[in-house]
């Protein structure tokens, strides 16, 4: 029957046969979805009705409150849920987006999993962005929910298979893997073959593989999957690349503060300040892991044995505790090779014979050795290489690329005046725990074209780049640039920077390499002060350029700083302005 003219009354059919009277006028303006049903020839027009069979009365009068305050009360995840689909049904884009951050507000790693999937069936772009992201960051944790064990096999493979997947160590995708399977084995155990291969061996511990990969029933019962665990326990790899979090900063330590870069648009950002303040030069030792920044106290026995992490994800900083073994490591560097993080330390336990042995302890010459940090247990274990071992230079740069850590560089301690030839370590060679069986670890590889000591150097496009330093022969500070060829072991001199730097660092971010903090100065070296510049390099141009300035009005002599590459989700940081009268800088640094 069509409805009298003047009558604005509308019915709706709701689930369970409910009927609901809502006033026509309200009703068209509420979405697009009825102003087009009211304003046709439809059936339900002229009959003055509407079934929506699928939408509960409840949720229905949350959508008339919304539609006529523009805000509802959600109080549960299934009442954010019912209204999405409410919304979307009705076209109500304003309630969607209401809704949705309910949701993001809820997530946790047992709820990300059906919450990322029910945003997708229902186009909720922002939601599905951000519990993908959280997803990522977070996903040890996710793999124990009962969201992930009820995935499929494709979806599983769908998220393993990413190399953006924000993981301590691979060891968590083959632990994923196994908890997935053994949640209902007899369905799912055809299928390990095909997730094995996903599993990059090359980044797990030959610990692991031996005690946690070869030992366990599902790879030994696979012939396949046994034959690629036996080849990675000898270093046998198939083309593996890390898995990465996305790097999107340059971010610069200073001890307390820390600040971020982003390239493509030039801004500076400024984030969480650390609980723990490094003042001094060797206070403190700093490197990015799977996403996370990581803060070591400069001496690892130094008490108490606290360190700092800091989550992009919560732009916050977190202090844990750590144990280490006997041996004194104060003075060392931080390397991450296939995901393990190293600690290359000078021993002084272990003296070189060959040199006379000076009187004063400080100076008797050390080699290098070795610890890696175990992420579950928060301990760093001495692990040793086979045959000699080269001298602890100082001032050497030490790089990871591969399998290797780079030593190159540095004075000699016997006369601080000769430069350590440069050496590298394999390594899938070290032990853990055993002094002696095995292959020698160190190799020397070709020295420099020019002989320089602190350095600064990274990895880049399988070759290793070394810039500035002083050079020992000459006693002073040079803007010169090598890079050395891996295959053909080789070093060859490259555009110099724009100005002489030491004790810099040096870092790659996508398909350019940076150059900051250290120290700068003339070419005679008769000006030195902290570099304020950071400089770029254009592998297209192959030239050095400047790129922009530190976003403080001055460096002070006794601060360290440091730099590495990072993700930082833009929502979490407020842009510094690039120009400031150094009056302000004060306020705005405490602010």
């Amino acid at each position: 029957m069509q409805p009298k003219e003047g009558d604005n009354d509308f019915t709706l059919i709701l689930k369970h046969g409910k009927e609901m009277r809502v006033s026509r006028n309200e009703i068209a303006a509420s979405s697009d979805f009825f102003s087009t049903l009211l304003n046709s020839d439809m059936r339900e027009n002229k009959e003055g009705t509407v079934r929506l069979e699928h939408i509960t009365e409840a949720c229905m009068r949350d959508v008339l409150e919304f539609v006529r305050s523009g805000s509802v009360e959600i109080t549960t995840l299934e009442n954010a849920k019912e209204l999405i689909e409410a919304a979307e049904y009705l076209l109500l884009d304003r309630l969607k987006i209401f809704s949705a951050k309910y949701l993001l507000e809820t997530l946790t790693s047992s709820n990300c999993m059906s919450i990322y999937y029910f945003a997708e069936q229902y186009r909720c772009q922002e939601l599905t962005i951000k519990t993908r992201q959280f997803i990522l960051s977070n996903f040890a944790a996710v793999t124990e929910s009962q969201g992930f064990l009820s995935l499929d096999n494709q979806q599983v493979v769908e998220w393993i298979c990413r190399d953006d997947v924000a993981v301590s160590t691979e060891d968590v995708i083959f632990k994923a893997i196994v908890r997935w399977i053994q949640h209902s084995k007899s369905e799912r155990k055809k299928t390990f073959e095909e997730l094995f291969r996903y599993v990059r061996l090359s980044f797990i511990s030959r610990d692991y593989l031996i005690g946690g990969v070869l030992a366990n029933d599902l790879v030994s019962g696979c012939s396949s999957c046994l034959k690629l665990a036996k080849d990675a326990v000898q270093g046998k790899y198939s083309f593996q690349l890390p898995r990465n979090w996305t790097d999107t900063h340059l971010v610069v330590y200073m001890g307390k503060e820390t600040f971020c870069y982003e390239p493509d648009g030039d801004k500076w950002y400024k984030l969480a300040d650390t609980h723990l303040a490094y003042k001094f030069p060797n206070s403190y030792k700093m490197c990015s892991f799977q996403g996370k920044l990581y803060v070591f106290p400069g001496s690892l026995n130094v008490c108490p044995k606290r360190a700092e992490m800091f989550d992009p994800s919560l732009n916050g900083w977190t202090t844990f505790d750590y144990q280490t073994g006997q041996t004194s490591r104060e003075t060392y560097r931080l390397a991450v090779v296939r995901g393990q993080l190293f600690a290359l330390y000078e021993d002084r336990s272990e003296r070189v014979r060959d040199f006379r042995i000076p009187r004063r302890l400080s100076e008797r010459p050390s080699f290098y050795s070795v610890s890696k940090y175990n992420f579950k247990w928060k301990r760093w274990t001495d692990v040793h290489c086979n045959g000699s071992k080269p001298v602890a230079a100082i001032g050497a740069c030490i790089i990871a690329m591969d399998r290797y850590l780079y030593v190159i560089g540095g004075l000699m301690p016997t006369d601080r005046k000769t430069i350590s030839p440069p050496y590298r370590l394999d390594t899938m060679t070290l032990h853990s725990g055993m002094r002696d069986g095995g292959n020698q670890s160190w190799d020397r590889i070709t020295e420099m074209n020019l002989p320089r000591c602190h350095a600064c150097g990274t990895a880049a496009h399988g070759k290793i780049f070394i810039a500035g330093g002083s050079l020992a022969s000459y006693g002073h500070h040079t803007l010169t640039c090598e890079v050395y060829n891996v295959d053909a072991d080789e070093w060859q001199l490259i555009a110099s920077l724009n100005s002489p730097r030491v004790s810099g660092s040096m870092v790659y971010l996508k398909g350019s390499l940076y150059v900051m903090v250290g120290r700068t100065c003339d070419g005679r070296g008769m000006r030195v002060e902290r570099g304020m510049t950071v400089e770029s390099y254009d592998f297209e141009e192959k030239t050095w350029k400047k790129k922009t300035k530190l976003p403080i009005n001055k460096m002070l002599p006794e601060w360290k700083y440091d730099s590495c590459a990072l993700k930082i989700p833009r929502i979490l940081v407020k842009p510094i302005p690039k120009r400031l009268p150094a009056l302000l800088w004060p306020l705005l640094l405490r602010s």
